[in-house]
């Protein structure tokens, strides 16, 4: 692992299997939101119609802007945006 001072770190970081900061924190937002999916509402629970967002998780409306910006919506954005075979 001969590197320089001005390498990109990527191509190491696939070597050694370390994720990048943004795959670390999607990945424990995702771990996170799975843990605790009993406490989140699914579109499924609202009706039985089979559709395409049937298992997403259903985004709480609220007004605050900052409780929009925090994590409890981030994670649930983050978890509806991977595909279904990864939920």
């Amino acid at each position: 692992m001969n590197t320089r001072t001005r390498d990109s770190f990527g191509e190491l970081f696939k070597d050694v299997t370390i994720l990048l900061m943004y795959s670390q924190y999607t990945y424990s937002l995702i771990l996170y939101t799975v843990n605790i999916e009993h406490l989140y509402n699914t579109y499924n629970a609202i009706h039985k119609y089979r559709t395409r967002y049937n298992y997403n998780l259903r985004l709480p409306i609220v007004s605050l802007s900052q409780f929009n910006k925090g994590a409890y919506f981030s994670e649930i954005k983050v978890f509806n945006y991977h595909p279904e075979y990864i939920k």
